[in-house]
This record gives C-alpha cells, structure tokens and sequence, in this order.
C-alpha cells in the first residue's frame, strides 16, 4: 500500500517519460542494496517484473537498472542472479522480445559468463550462456571487464557468546550489537560510536566498533589533510621562480608614497567629476537657456583657466611611464579638468545678450556635433566607448606590465606600477558591471519584443487563413444558392411547358 523508497527509486528509474537514464535513482538503488535498507532478493524480483513489462522503454531502463545493480551490489546480488529461474527467465525475455531488449539481454547474459567464468557456484550463468549460443543467438562484441563486477561489500555477521573485545558474557541485560564494518560482535560499550563507512558505499551512519571507528576517521582525516595541502598552492606556481622571491611587502621610498598620493588625488577627482555630471545629467534641460549659453563665447571663459592655472602645482615626472598612467598621475590636467567643472556648474542661468548672430543651421551644425546620441537611462554612447576603450587600454597595459616582470624575474610586489593599475581596474570593474547588466536588460526586453512579434506573426498567419476558410465557405454558399435557383427555374419552366 505504502510505497518503501527503493520503490519510488525503481519507478523513477523506469519510467517511460524518461529520455535518458536516471543515474541519479539509479545510484540510490545501488546505495539501498549495499546498505541493506533492502533485501537483495525483494530487489532482483522488484527489477524482475520490470523487464517483463510490455513497454519496451521500461523494460530497457529495467535492463539499465539490473545491470548497475550486478556491477556495484557485489556477492548478495551475484547469487540472486546465478539461479535457474531466473537465467531461464532472460533466456525467455530474449526470445519473445524485439531487436533494442533483446540484444541488451544478450549483452548482459554474454558479459556475466565472462565475469563469472572462474567462479564454480555461477556456473549456471556460463551454462545459460553456451546454450543459447547453440540454439543460435548471436551475441554482441564483449566490451566488459572482470574489475567491473568487483564490489566491496559489508562482512557477512558473525555470531558468539562474548563479546569480541572486551569478553564480556552476553545475557538478559547485555545485548549483542554487530559492527558494520568488521561484521564481528560486540557489546554495548565497544560499539557505541557510528559512522559512515565510503568502502562498502554506506553513506549513513551506523553501529561500528571502537577499532574501526578510529581506523575509518583517521583515513578520512588523512585524505582531508593531503588534499588541503594539495589545494594550497598549484604546482605551476611552485615551480615558478616566483615562489622562491620574497612575498613580504618592501618598504616604500617617499617617491612612492607620493605617486601613491597623486594616484588617490586623480582617482578622487575622476570620482567627483563623475558625481557632478550625473548631478547635472538629472537637472532639467531648458532648451531656451541651453541656446542662450551655447553662444558665449570662449574668449570671456578664458580669463578664468588662467587665473586657475597661475596657482604652484607640484609636478611629477611622467616621461618614463605609459601614456594612460601618465595621464591620472598628472595633477595639472586633474586640477584644470576640476576648475573647468565648477565654472560650467556655475555659469548663470539668465539668458545672455550676444554680439554676434548666430544662424540657425550653425547653431543645428553645433548640437548635432557636440550632442552625441542619449539612452534611455541616461548614460550616452560617447560616454560607454570612452570607458570601455579606457579598460581595454588599462588591461593591455596591466598584462604587458605582468608579461615584462615574469620575463625579467621581477617581483610585481615592488612594481608599483601594476599596483596602480590594479587598483584602476578594480575601480572600474562596477561600471563594467553596471554596462553589463544594461545590456543583459536590453537584451531580455528585445527578445521578449521579438517572442511578441513572433506570435503577432503567428496569429495574423491564423486570421489570414481563417478569412480564407471564410471566403472559400461563402462562395461555395453562393454557388449552392445559385444552382438551387436554377433547379427552380428549371421546374416553373417544366411546370408552364406542361400547362400549355
């Protein structure tokens, strides 16, 4: 009535809906078998009646089943199989079925005569085998070998009086207990620990000595440990001569704590620079005011870039680096890049009168260069190719950077260049993220339009042939009318012919 979890393995494993087999299930079956959670007897009559089912798919994922069953269950499975009955069972299978069943069949019975041909007590296995080869079958090219039907299984139990350690009488108040993994007897005090046992495949924990449970956890405390070690550190690296160089960080000269300096000031500044267009990208765009502002003219913003520019800079001496780090590292153009910000944010809002007229096609001409194409969520195209042909120029740069410092043997902890464009990069890495995921969105909600067209398409295609079912159904309406107005004029003029 009540199904056991070995029959719902079994029935999901056989399952005609099935594509492919269920290895999944089919493993859990294997588990239950060596666990003992069920007879190997119940199993094999279990599979039994599922090779004999009339459906060809069941009966070829039962064939699955069984062979996976004999391979990795190991002795208790090979003696259910190794029996009259039920060799004499496939023989008949193989002789009322079709070609895919009856061929796996043929493999089945041909690879265990070879497992077994050592073996005296399956010898009803090779006999089955050599009969129907004389009646005529023929079997399939053998693909299997011998180490594939060696399984470990858990020791058949052994029984006694005392127990097997400590020789304690057993009695009305000292129960007998078997240790899973050794199969000898034991009391409750020598057997009281559990514990999985991989050797035999038992994944749960079960009752197992004081001996096994020490010799078990300290092989699984072993593997832990080697492989940690193992994980530690890739065997390229320790074979590089990077492994033999000093990792510890050098101290830095104040050279490079300057640079340091002059790298947060430009990353600070790129920073706000980017804060104060996205504050002015949000403000309200008022075209009369933008007309008016676009016709000053350079010459009145001048005095200003040159006020700022009299203002001591220290300098830093760039002429050795790339053209890219050379360019954040330069405090000049970050400070000029500032100043031009906050006059543009500060010019006044009020039209202002202008000297020379500006025509209107010059004025088309200017937005059109000056203003490249917006998105909807604001970001610009000019902005995202600046950025992305900004990230591949640093990457190119970074890898050349590493590429020079393997072939010359150097440390990249003293490279204070690639620290720097490290920290580029990451700092980039968030607005890549962001790009990525606008166009993974962009992306959905263009193919979610072309499903929509897709099935527009679709139901025109329908409405199309239904207007023509429509159209045929009212022509043949109008024929049938027409021949039966015929008909009648037909008899009313029979009708006058004979009254005449």
């Amino acid at each position: 009535m009540f199904k056991t979890q070995f029959d719902k393995c079994l029935e999901k494993a056989t399952s005609q809906l099935l594509l492919e087999p269920d290895w999944d299930s089919i493993l859990q079956i294997c588990d239950s078998i060596r666990q003992k959670d069920v007879v190997a007897k119940f199993a094999m009559g279990a599979i039994k009646k599922k090779v004999s089912t009339d459906n060809p798919h069941v009966a070829m994922y039962a064939l699955q089943v069984l062979e996976s069953v004999v391979k990795n269950c190991g002795t208790a499975v090979h003696e259910e199989i190794a029996t009259k009955e039920y060799m004499e069972f496939l023989k008949d299978q193989a002789k009322t079925r079709n070609d895919p069943v009856k061929g796996k069949i043929l493999e089945l019975v041909q690879a265990w005569a070879h497992a077994f041909r050592n073996e005296p007590n399956y010898k009803v296995v090779q006999d089955t085998f050599h009969l129907m080869k004389m009646e005529g079958f023929k079997f399939p090219v053998l693909k299997e070998a011998d180490a594939m039907f060696m399984a470990e299984k858990a020791p058949e139990w052994k029984d006694s009086d005392v127990c097997t350690r400590c020789r304690v009488q057993f009695g009305m108040m000292q129960r007998k207990h078997h240790c899973r993994a050794c199969g000898e007897i034991y009391c409750n005090k020598c057997s009281a620990k559990s514990s999985i046992i991989p050797k035999y495949g038992i994944e749960r924990e079960v009752r197992v000595c004081d001996s096994c449970y020490e010799s078990i956890n300290k092989t699984t405390a072993a593997a832990k440990s080697s492989s940690e070690s193992s994980d530690a550190l890739p065997q390229e690296y320790l074979a590089s001569p990077l492994s033999k160089q000093s990792q510890s960080p050098p101290s830095k000269s104040e050279q490079e704590i300057q640079e340091e300096e002059e790298l947060q000031l430009a990353l600070a500044l790129s920073k706000s620079e980017h804060e104060t267009s996205e504050k002015s990208r949000l403000k309200p765009n008022y075209s009369n005011y933008s007309k008016n502002e676009r016709s000053v003219s350079p010459q009145s913003k001048a005095p200003t870039y040159n006020q700022t520019s009299n203002a001591p800079v220290p300098m830093v001496d760039t002429a050795d680096m790339d053209p890219e780090l050379a360019r954040y590292l330069n405090r000049n153009y970050w400070v000029q890049r500032s100043e031009e910000t906050k006059v543009s944010t500060t010019t006044p809002s009020a039209p202002v009168v202008t000297s020379e007229p500006v025509s209107t096609s010059a004025k088309q001409n200017e937005v059109n260069v000056t203003s490249p194409v917006v998105y909807q969520n604001g970001d610009t195209d000019a902005d995202q190719t600046q950025f992305l042909h900004a990230l591949s120029t640093s990457i190119q740069i970074f890898i050349n950077r590493m590429q020079s410092n393997s072939i010359r043997g150097r440390s990249i902890a003293n490279d204070s260049s690639v620290q720097s464009l490290f920290n580029v990069i990451s700092n980039m890495n968030p607005q890549l993220m962001t790009y990525m995921q606008e166009q993974e969105e962009l992306r959905t909600f263009y193919e979610g339009l072309q499903d929509k067209l897709a099935q527009l398409r679709d139901a025109r295609e329908a409405l199309d042939s239904l207007r023509e079912e429509h159209r045929e159904k009212k022509r043949m309406e109008a024929e049938e009318l027409e021949r039966q107005r015929q008909i009648q004029m037909a008899q009313k003029l029979e009708i006058m012919r004979q009254k005449k």
